[in-house]
Order: structure tokens, then C-alpha cells, then sequence
């Protein structure tokens, strides 16, 4: 209708007055990540830089990623990939294309995380790893994929769907809470470890290269953030 097509233009015009001025910069990054990093760093941008505004998107596949960087729809994305030496064949593609635009590269230990007491059940028997509940603290939409190669890459056939979660801090309390077993980086279940709310499977985890993508589009300011985060990741 008319009355929907004009206030459609009147909160269009008002973005634009809302951004005038302003350096959007548009940023790819995981729900852990934002928290754990992105966050604290915020209150610096908007101090150093108090003409930018960050504008987050959500994850999305490596080739989505790829596509947009490439096309300048994303000025920096945050993304993991499997540290392999033998990657599966359909990941060797998108590994090169985002590969060719990352500007930061670190290693992440990963570690196969279950409730305390699980090692002990695998390993008399009483219960087998295939049974068990594997949580993702992904997306389904972009979890499918990455699941089915880490899973591979440990020699898992779980015969229970795995379960999806998009919050890693509610994931970590469900394997807290005996509701399963998740593939998760080392460091962010650090204290949990140590406190012997989960213990780490004796199951050897392929690390995480993390890369940190600018597009050749982005503002001149996004070299600043990136700089930002990659001094964030190296603490």
C-alpha cells in the first residue's frame, strides 16, 4: 500500500540521516568472538575513531565470506578454517580464495570437551563415542558443513544428529550438564577445565587457523581495527 511504501522511505531517510557523517564499517564475526573480543575493543574504536560505526553481520560460509569481501559487502570478517594437512577436496577451493585475502593468521588448539566422567565410561566400554551427543556452538545453516569435516577429521561417525547451538556459553553448561559432548578451541574452556566442570577427551583435535579478512574496498579505517584485533587475538 502507499501508507507501507512511504514509511518504508521514511526510515530509509532516516538511516541516512543517522549515518551522515559516519564510516560504516561492516564486520563479520562469531557470537564468542564479539563477547570475547570485539566487545572490550568498542569503547577504543569509538575513541580513536568517533566517526566510525560498526555495523555486525552474521557468519556465514567460507565462499559467502569470500564473495563478500571480494565484492565489498564486508570491510573485515573474522573466520576459522581447519588446520589440516589434508583437507577434504571440496574445502581446498575456499581455502585458497580466502586465503588469498586474510591479513592475520593464528593457530587455535581445539579440544573435544564432555561432562566429567565421560573418558572413564569410553574407555570400560560402557558407553561408545558414536552414542554420544555431539552440540555445535554454530548456526545449523553454517554448522552443517564445518561439523561433517570435524567430525571427520577425529574419525567420529556419530549415529545421533548433531545438535546446534548458536551461544558457545550455553553450550559449554549443556556439556557442563551431561547433555552431550562438543568440539570447542581450548582456550575458551580454559577455566572450565582447570575447575573440573569437563574434562578433555583423549581424542586428538586437528587445530584452527583463524584469519582475519579486509576487503580491498574497505574504508581506510578498517586497517586500524584490524590491527586492534589482531593484537587481541595474540594475548
Amino acid at each position: 500500500t502507499t501508507r507501507n511504501i512511504l514509511a518504508s522511505l521514511e526510515k530509509l531517510l532516516n538511516r541516512d540521516v543517522r549515518i551522515a557523517g559516519k564510516t560504516i564499517l561492516r564486520l563479520s564475526v562469531g557470537p564468542y568472538l564479539r563477547e570475547a573480543y570485539l566487545k572490550p575493543l568498542i569503547p577504543r574504536i569509538c575513541q580513536e575513531h568517533p566517526e566510525v560505526e560498526i555495523e555486525l553481520h552474521p557468519m556465514a560460509s567460507p565462499a559467502a565470506v569470500t564473495r563478500q569481501i571480494e565484492n565489498g559487502e564486508l570491510d573485515l570478517a573474522v573466520y576459522a578454517i581447519s588446520d589440516s594437512t589434508t583437507p577434504s577436496p571440496y574445502m581446498v577451493s575456499d581455502m585458497a580464495e580466502l586465503a588469498s585475502f586474510s591479513h592475520s593468521v593464528c593457530e587455535l588448539p581445539m579440544a573435544l570437551i564432555a561432562p566429567p566422567g565421560t573418558g572413564e565410561r569410553l574407555s570400560s566400554g560402557e558407553c561408545l563415542i558414536e552414542d554420544l551427543q555431539f552440540i555445535f556452538p554454530l548456526r545449523r545453516d553454517v554448522g552443517v558443513r564445518w561439523a561433517r569435516i570435524r567430525l571427520r577429521l577425529i574419525g567420529v561417525g556419530p549415529r545421533v544428529p548433531p545438535l546446534f547451538v548458536e551461544f558457545p556459553d550455553i553450550v559449554f553448561r549443556m556439556v557442563e550438564e551431561g547433555q552431550g559432548v562438543a568440539c570447542v578451541m581450548t582456550r575458551s574452556v580454559a577455566d572450565r577445565i582447570a575447575a573440573g566442570r569437563v574434562e578433555v577427551l583423549d581424542i586428538p583435535v586437528v587445530p584452527m587457523r583463524r584469519l582475519l579478512v579486509r576487503s580491498p574496498h574497505a574504508p581506510p579505517v578498517a586497517r586500524h581495527v584490524e590491527k586492534l584485533l589482531c593484537e587481541a587475538f595474540s594475548t
